[in-house]
């Protein structure tokens, strides 16, 4: 997956807004490595709950 993909995948999930998308990637460095994150790793974003860490698990 390229940063693109990433960038528009992440944008596409529900409850994923612009705030919570930038924690995320400010956390894993980049759009790409929040989906080679393992789940327990996403819950330790604050702000992504169980609903953020099921949509990105899809």
């Amino acid at each position: 997956m390229n940063r693109l993909e990433a960038c528009l995948l992440l944008e596409s999930l529900p409850g994923m807004g612009w705030n919570r998308a930038q924690r995320m990637v400010t956390h894993f460095g980049s759009p790409e490595a929040i989906f080679l994150a393992k789940h327990q790793d996403w819950e330790s974003v604050e702000g992504t709950g169980e609903k953020g860490c099921n949509a990105l698990k899809s």
